[in-house]
């Protein structure tokens, strides 16, 4: 039984918004309404899409372990070049009622948002200072 049945493009939407709330959430910390709202809105999302290809969930999770690899390894900064198109391909692979422009529309920038937040965490974990 799903609760929310709309249009595959709807659903993409909804997850997506709900990664970047979520995202907003881990940028600061005690703010509680962006990762409840992020959260609500994943799970509303996922009940949307229907019976997705296993090929296409393969694609994206590559796609996010290139983005997670070019954060933590210098040599694979290139990395994130192949991980950009993989995203929307993988998404319309795994559904393929999802309209292009709207996988291009919202995987793109998601991905580009994860890999700056990666590689800024990445950075940030290597400049840590040990000092009590």
């Amino acid at each position: 039984m799903t609760i929310f049945t709309p249009n595959p493009d709807l659903a993409l939407t909804l997850v997506t918004v709900g990664v970047l709330l979520v995202c907003a959430e881990f940028l600061r910390p005690g703010k509680v309404l962006p990762g409840v709202a992020g959260s609500v809105a994943i799970l509303i999302g996922i009940t949307g899409f229907s019976r997705p290809v296993p090929g296409g969930a393969i694609l994206v999770v590559l796609a996010l372990a290139l983005l997670l690899g070019a954060a933590t390894r210098s040599r694979w900064q290139s990395m994130r070049f192949a991980a950009v198109p993989l995203m929307p391909a993988g998404i319309i692979w795994m559904n393929p009622q999802i309209q292009l422009t709207t996988a291009i529309v919202t995987m793109v920038p998601l991905s580009l948002v994860l890999s700056f937040l990666s590689s800024t965490a990445a950075r940030a974990r290597r400049n840590k200072g040990f000092s009590c």
